[in-house]
């Protein structure tokens, strides 16, 4: 049985409580790409990590910037944060696995 609604000192109605039965329980929605896949990829070829977890546009950048130099550096750091768990959601919003 759901807790009626109470009313606080200001006239206010206070929203039910997390436990109580009015909040669905929702599960995450697990991805079929790997963190470690992705990091490794990410520290070998310049972008391609990036693109593998769906995040095209940065991976496609990164592509683009290794020429100068640029897209060098910032895969390796990207790729090092990847593999450290700095990345728990692919480009869809789905938890990725380790």
């Amino acid at each position: 049985m759901p807790e009626p609604p109470t009313v606080d000192g200001y006239g206010y109605i206070r929203a039910p409580t997390p436990t109580s039965s009015n909040y669905p329980v929702f599960a995450t929605v697990r991805s079929d790409k790997s963190r470690t896949a992705g990091g490794v990829l990410q520290l070998i070829i310049p972008g391609v990590g990036r693109m593998y977890l769906g995040y095209t546009a940065i991976g496609v950048l990164q592509l683009i910037l290794t020429p100068c130099g640029v897209g060098w550096l910032w895969s390796i750091i990207d790729g090092v944060i990847i593999l450290a768990g700095g990345f728990r959601m692919d480009g869809y919003g789905r938890q990725l696995n380790e």
